[in-house]
């Protein structure tokens, strides 16, 4: 930990800036890069994967997208009360959108044109569908998936803020309500021999994972408002970095007869996505909790440098099989072996992405900001 942080006396923290998310985001995305890079990565190099034989490791990576679902739920808590009146649904829905839409609607073009021109591949109606609205398209009972790949999940996080922006508009107990549908929704798709792909995604229990953030909102919600922090809690804390990591880390020898990692299972099987949302939904949250709340209770700040990892962990997701398909053709041609690729491959896509989000996906956020004359900035929220 003393890497990532360390010390300020008479810190207290900010509401609106928890560095300590940041560092979550940049675990999540290198988690991300190591699982992409190590599964395709490595066939372009045409060399064979020294971790793909070490038990499930070369598919963990895929927890990533977990801790990035309980980081939206957790953020929500803190942005939404922002919100209090019936009409902000159109402002919260907007804010969600500017942040999301411009830089990946831009790769998105940019890959469609790549496809079409330097592969000649085909690009699907559905598929340019299903980037352009989000909304679950399939065909023959699958769905279809993105023009850029990894924007599936993107899916899912646009349900949850519609599901916000539902309950917005009705102005109280919007956390109560939200646990109590995501909670019905869970049940129904469990409990009934769902066939349709579009209701699967409906009441898909992956939701539990943003439910799961927003309870560890609430509770560190209610801890930033101690004046002083006792010992015990302390323990907690630390306790909660160790368990959660460590049940994180325990999947790496134990998962199911399915691919725990695999979209399509996580999509296509609720009772899969239900197992997924426990086994690594679960013990993500418990480890953002405990990771937010170190930064609250030591009075810690977190590394300058990581925090603008932080900042730029949108854009190192949407563009890091392009920088590890690049590093991997790179270290093919100087003949340097697959172990330092893997151990190259986070830094290298984290330091370029930072580059690009300096360059391109800042500027594209703060040009919509000032066309839609948004009151704050949307950068990071």
């Amino acid at each position: 930990m003393l890497v990532l942080f360390y010390s300020r006396k008479n810190y207290y923290m900010s509401a609106k800036k928890i560095n300590s998310v940041q560092l979550l985001r940049v675990i999540a995305v290198s988690l991300v890069i190591f699982l992409h890079a190590g599964l395709s990565g490595s066939e372009k190099l045409s060399v064979e994967n020294s971790l793909a034989s070490f038990y499930h490791l070369s598919t963990w990576g895929a927890i990533g997208v977990d801790l990035f679902f309980s980081i939206s739920g957790f953020i929500m808590t803190i942005v939404v009360p922002s919100y209090s009146q019936r009409s902000d649904w159109k402002k919260f829905f907007g804010r969600r959108l500017i942040r999301i839409l411009p830089l990946y609607y831009l790769l998105t073009i940019l890959t469609a044109l790549n496809m079409i021109f330097v592969h000649h591949q085909s690009v699907t109606i559905l598929s340019a569908l299903k980037s352009i609205l989000f909304f679950p398209f399939f065909d023959d009972y699958k769905f279809v998936d993105p023009i850029v790949g990894v924007g599936w999940s993107l899916s899912y996080e646009i349900y949850f803020y519609t599901l916000i922006s539902i309950f917005l508009v009705f102005g109280k107990n919007i956390y109560k309500s939200l646990f109590i549908a995501i909670s019905l929704l869970v049940i129904v798709g469990l409990t009934f021999n769902i066939q349709s792909p579009l209701l699967k995604f409906l009441t898909s229990p992956i939701l539990l994972e943003f439910a799961f953030g927003m309870i560890c909102g609430l509770i560190y919600k209610r801890v930033n408002k101690l004046t002083h922090i006792g010992n015990d809690l302390k323990i907690l804390v630390v306790l909660s970095i160790v368990i959660g990591l460590t049940l994180m880390s325990i999947t790496i020898f134990v998962t199911p007869n399915f691919d725990l990692h695999s979209m399509h299972e996580l999509e296509n099987n609720n009772g899969h996505a239900f197992y997924r949302a426990i086994v690594w939904g679960v013990p993500s949250a418990i480890f953002m909790l405990g990771i937010i709340l170190f930064e609250r209770v030591f009075h810690q700040r977190i590394v300058n440098v990581l925090v603008l990892a932080g900042d730029a962990s949108y854009s190192c997701y949407l563009i890091h099989a392009q920088l590890y398909a690049i590093q991997a053709y790179l270290f093919k041609y100087l003949h340097l072996g697959i172990e330092f690729y893997l151990i190259s491959v986070i830094p290298f896509c984290v330091i370029l992405s930072i580059v690009f989000y300096r360059l391109v996906e800042r500027t594209l956020i703060l040009l919509f900001d000032k066309w839609f004359n948004t009151p704050k900035q949307v950068i990071m929220t």
